[in-house]
């Protein structure tokens, strides 16, 4: 046998490995996020779809690189499936002011352990969000945020009572007064979402706060963090002007995220405004991150902006909503269903 036949052969047994390998990857990256509804690995996989679906972009210009043009068109029909619900979000036009009133939401999950409290302050002063809610809150933080948001007058806190050095709370700063409010006692949350009532206008708005279980390596948490989104949707009445803010530890590819927007009726505020990522690995920025900070809302308010801003020495970014309030005065209609009480 010939040097230049030995030297064919082998280049095809190391294609064929290639190939088999990159095949194995794509194969397993799908299989992965389907099984997102059962296993929790398959959840971790479906909170990086946008990751897996690039990375089968990558597979694929590999298969054409390897001349296996008809495997490298099935892997790109792969990576657009994984891609698509999240390119998705770049779609549509944001709504044009209308000269009626707005409010402007926001949301910070300021990391417990964070030390930087003037400068968390002063990310939050410069939002300028007519209700600022705030999760991971530690007495300290809460402390100088209390003192520096003095044009928020209106507070509220959980868990009630007194505050420890390993409280991991949540506040909720405003402009708007409150005109009732009460704790939700979830499954496994960090502290009591809070489920607070306000009117601007004339509009009455329903304002919940949340910081969900954060899912891991054992099925359980997932669990109750699926448990909590479910509690979320049949114990409070939603309506058109109702809005769900905080850290959900979800995100959007996870099969739980549409179950809750068609239970609520709500819909997602970064639609139009692409993916808006939230979390982030600190030392892997933009590569790694993701959106598990949500402000999802009714469909009376309309969405005039949506973006994201630094929270200093987090690994969250904050969100920032702006939203048009309805014209006329709405009664308060659930968004879908029967009325369903609030309390436990």
């Amino acid at each position: 046998m010939s040097v230049p036949t030995m030297k064919l052969r082998r280049f095809s047994r190391w294609r064929q490995l290639a190939l088999a390998l990159l095949v194995a990857t794509a194969g397993a990256a799908s299989a992965l996020v389907m099984s997102a509804r059962w296993l929790w690995l398959g959840e971790l996989a479906a909170s990086f779809q946008w990751h897996l679906g690039l990375g089968l972009v990558l597979v694929a210009g590999a298969c054409v690189v390897l001349r296996a043009r008809r495997l490298a068109t099935l892997v790109a029909v792969a990576s657009g499936l994984l891609l698509a619900p999240e390119l998705g979000l770049y779609v549509g036009e944001p709504a044009a002011a209308s000269g009626s009133s707005e409010l402007v939401l926001v949301s910070a999950n300021v990391l417990q352990p964070n030390r930087h409290h003037r400068e968390i302050a002063d990310a939050l002063l410069a939002s300028d969000g007519d209700v600022i809610a705030v999760v991971e809150l530690s007495k300290p933080m809460r402390a100088e945020l209390e003192q520096r948001l003095e044009h928020w007058p209106h507070r509220v806190f959980s868990p009630a009572g007194e505050w420890s050095e390993q409280t991991w709370g949540m506040g909720v700063f405003s402009r708007v007064p409150f005109t009732e409010g009460e704790r939700l006692y979830l499954p496994e949350t960090y502290a009591p979402s809070l489920d607070l009532h306000l009117e601007r206008d004339g509009t009455p708005l329903e304002l919940r706060v949340v910081h969900l279980p954060r899912p891991g390596a054992e099925d359980w948490r997932v669990d109750a963090r699926n448990e909590a989104l479910a509690e979320l949707a049949t114990r409070l009445d939603w309506s058109g002007t109702s809005a769900l803010l905080g850290d959900l530890n979800t995100t959007s590819t996870s099969p739980v995220f549409p179950d809750l927007l068609e239970s609520t009726g709500l819909r997602d505020s970064r639609q139009g405004f692409g993916r808006c990522v939230s979390w982030h690995l600190r030392t892997l920025k933009y590569p790694l991150g993701i959106a598990i900070d949500h402000a999802l809302v009714g469909r009376d308010l309309q969405v005039l902006s949506r973006e994201t801003f630094e929270l200093p020495f987090s690994d969250h970014e904050g969100i920032r909503v702006r939203l048009a309030l309805p014209t006329t005065r709405l009664a308060h209609a659930p968004a879908s269903g029967e009325p369903r009480s609030s309390k436990p």
